[in-house]
């Protein structure tokens, strides 16, 4: 791995880590409610709540916000 690849590794962890840590109590909520990973992830979509890397929400992508 390039060196310069390497240290920015933990850097873009821990910022993918507080945005978890910033939208999981949501996501939690939304499961507690009985919702799908599908449909949680389409409520996210809808309230405009993007990925920590400005994407969209899909199932796996809830799936690994709850991983973490």
């Amino acid at each position: 791995m390039d060196q310069a690849v390497s240290a920015s590794v933990p850097a873009h962890t821990g910022k993918a880590d507080t945005f978890a840590a910033n939208v999981l109590p949501l996501i939690e909520r939304l499961q507690s409610g009985g919702a799908s990973l599908r449909s949680i992830a389409a409520d996210l979509n809808e309230r405009g709540v993007k990925t920590t890397r400005g994407g969209q929400w899909y199932a796996g992508t809830v799936r690994n916000v709850l991983a973490r």
